[in-house]
C-alpha cells in the first residue's frame, strides 16, 4: 500500500481507528488528516481484527480522556483569551485616566506660572519703589544735615 499515493500526491499513513465500532482497526489514510484538510483516501487493512475486551475499554476511556483534555484545552484558551482582552481594556482606561490626569495637572502648572510672573512683577514693582523710598531717604538725611 506504500507505493500508492493519496489524492493529495502523498504516500498514506498507517492509523489505528479510535471510533467505538472499529476500536483499534489499522487502516492506511491521508498523512494530512490530522490537519483538517485530508483526501477521502482511507483503506482498512484486511483480516485486520477490532480490538475487544479489557483492551478496547481502556482505548475508549484513553479516548474520553483525550476528548475531555481537548474540551479543557479549548475552555483554558477562551478564558485566557478574555483574561488578555479585559486586561487590555484596563490598560486602555487607565491610560485614559493618565491622559485626563496630565491635561489637569497641564491647567495647573499654567495656573501656576501665570501666578509666578505676576507674583514676579509685583516683586520688581516693590523692589523699584524700594529703590525710590531709598533715595528720598538719603535726600531727607542729606538736607538733615545741612541744615
Amino acid at each position: 500500500m506504500t507505493e500508492s499515493k493519496c489524492e493529495c500526491g502523498l504516500a498514506p499513513v498507517l492509523r489505528t481507528a479510535l471510533t467505538f465500532q472499529n476500536m483499534g482497526k489499522r487502516f492506511w489514510g491521508c498523512p494530512n488528516f490530522l490537519t483538517g484538510k485530508p483526501c477521502k483516501f482511507f483503506h482498512f487493512i484486511l483480516g485486520d481484527k477490532v480490538i475487544e475486551g479489557k483492551a478496547r475499554d481502556l482505548l475508549l476511556r484513553l479516548k474520553d480522556k483525550q476528548l475531555r483534555f481537548q474540551s479543557e484545552n479549548e475552555r483554558l484558551k477562551k478564558e485566557n483569551n478574555d483574561l488578555m482582552k479585559a486586561r487590555a481594556d484596563l490598560i486602555k482606561g487607565n491610560d485614559d485616566d493618565l491622559m485626563k490626569e496630565n491635561a489637569r495637572l497641564l491647567v495647573e502648572n499654567g495656573n501656576l506660572l501665570h501666578e509666578n510672573g505676576v507674583l514676579i512683577a509685583k516683586s520688581e514693582s516693590l523692589v523699584k519703589k524700594i529703590k525710590h523710598l531709598e533715595k528720598k531717604v538719603k535726600r531727607s538725611e542729606r538736607i538733615c544735615i545741612r541744615s
